[in-house]
């Protein structure tokens, strides 16, 4: 029996859908495809996140007053992670780190020469990412939009999962903003609506390292406790074995 695990959903459901023919059973990381499997006909496709590595992603110990940064985002910079960290670049308020290929053609010149501004264009291991996580009073997590031009995703399914770097940053015991509503499971996250709630939970967490605390303690909880690489096999065999 084939088992498909589609880990670019939604963002490539076109792709997704024409692999579906001879599948038994489909595994998805966002639970915005699930009704694009139901309406294919596909009897069994479950949410199916990819999980951290605690081996890489690990809680540090060390005092929060280590931080090097008060704000970094790692990762593309898609359209709604350029405007983020515009916003917050304007304010002239934090130490900011921004990680991630492309990055220095996507903020102008002025921004890129922000005093506090650190811009990381070369490739990180994971272990390195740990590390910014780390050394970062607030992690950003933007997600990838459905409207993205280069996406593959004509019937324009939203994407409603925290991505598989919520989990790493939440392993490695940081604090992170999100840009969507976490499900139940991850009722813990702390998300933002758009740029002027960003600041305003930038602006308060930012002075609130107990808060920031109690939240990334949470995270790590509900994250290590369910989906990481140790927990993956049971998790997997389950699923597999109610489909066949």
């Amino acid at each position: 029996p084939i088992v498909l695990w589609m880990t670019e959903d939604p963002f490539y459901t076109d792709v997704s859908a024409a692999c579906t023919r001879d599948a038994r059973l489909i595994l998805t990381i966002d639970e915005g495809a699930l009704p694009l499997y139901k309406r294919l006909g596909i009897g069994h496709a479950h949410y199916f996140p990819i999980p951290t590595n605690t081996s890489i992603f690990q809680k540090n110990e060390s005092p929060e007053e280590m931080c090097s940064y008060d704000i970094a985002l790692a990762g593309y910079p898609y359209p709604n992670r350029i405007k983020a960290i515009d916003t917050l670049l304007q304010q002239n308020k934090w130490r900011i780190l921004v990680a991630g290929k492309e990055w220095h053609r996507h903020l102008n010149k002025s921004r890129r020469h922000y005093r506090d501004l650190t811009l990381v264009t070369n490739w990180r291991s994971p272990q390195q990412m740990a590390d910014i996580y780390q050394q970062s009073a607030i992690v950003l997590n933007p997600h990838r939009p459905a409207q993205f031009a280069y996406n593959k995703n004509k019937a324009m399914i939203q994407n409603v999962s925290l991505n598989n770097r919520a989990f790493d940053i939440a392993a490695a015991g940081s604090f992170q903003l999100t840009d969507l509503q976490p499900p139940q499971a991850f009722s813990s996250f702390a998300f933002y609506k758009d740029e002027d709630d960003l600041l305003e939970q930038v602006e308060y967490y930012g002075s609130n390292a107990e808060k920031r605390k109690a939240i990334a303690r949470n995270n790590y909880e509900q994250v290590v406790s369910w989906n990481t690489f140790e927990s993956f096999p049971h998790r997997l065999y389950k699923i597999v074995k109610s489909a066949l």
